[in-house]
C-alpha cells in the first residue's frame, strides 16, 4: 500500500502532466485536411527552383578564378581516375595534374557553369530520384545524385565538388 505522501505526489505529477498536455493541445494549430501521408510528408522543394536560385547566386557572387576537385560516381565502365582537380582562370579551365585522357573525359564538367549544365541535363531526363546541394553563399554545386529509374540497375550516378577555393 502506498503512503498518502506518495499518492499525493503521484496525483500532482499526473495533474501537471495533464495540464501541460492540455496547454499544448489548446495551442496546437488546426490540422490540415488530407490523408495521413499528406500530413506527415516532408516538404518537397522543386529541384529546378533550387538550381535556378543557385545559378543566380553564382552569377552574382561566384568568383571568376577558382579551383575545385570534381569526383564522379557512376556505373560507367572506364579506366582511369574518377576525380580530377581543375583550375579555372577567367573562365578557362585546366587540369595541370591530370593526363590528357582524364582531361578529355571530364572536359564537359571542367567549370562550375558546365556542372550547372550537367545538372540541367540530368533533370531534363525526368529522374525518379534526384538530390542536389549548393553552396549557400556562392551557389556552386556541392554535388548531386540521380537515379533515373529506381527499378533499373546501373543507371544511378552523380558527382561531388570538394576543395573549392576562390582565387
Amino acid at each position: 500500500m502506498r503512503s498518502p505522501r506518495c499518492r499525493r505526489a503521484r496525483g500532482v505529477t499526473l495533474g501537471l502532466a495533464l495540464t501541460v498536455a492540455g496547454a499544448g493541445c489548446a495551442a496546437a494549430p488546426t490540422a490540415p485536411t488530407g490523408s495521413t501521408a499528406e500530413l506527415f510528408a516532408p516538404a518537397v522543394i522543386d529541384p529546378r527552383l533550387q538550381l535556378t536560385a543557385a545559378q543566380q547566386r553564382w552569377a552574382a557572387r561566384g568568383p571568376l578564378n577558382y579551383d575545385f576537385t570534381l569526383g564522379v560516381s557512376c556505373f560507367c565502365f572506364f579506366g582511369g581516375p574518377n576525380t580530377v582537380r581543375f583550375e579555372v582562370r577567367n573562365g578557362v579551365s585546366t587540369a595541370p595534374d591530370a593526363t590528357a585522357q582524364t582531361v578529355e573525359r571530364f572536359r564537359s564538367l571542367s567549370t562550375i557553369e558546365l556542372v550547372f549544365a550537367d545538372i540541367h541535363r540530368a533533370l531534363d531526363r525526368a529522374p525518379e530520384y534526384f538530390n542536389a546541394g549548393y553552396d549557400r553563399e556562392t551557389g556552386y554545386p556541392l554535388g548531386y545524385s540521380v537515379d533515373y529509374r529506381r527499378n533499373t540497375a546501373d543507371d544511378e550516378g552523380g558527382l561531388s565538388i570538394r576543395d573549392f577555393v576562390a582565387r
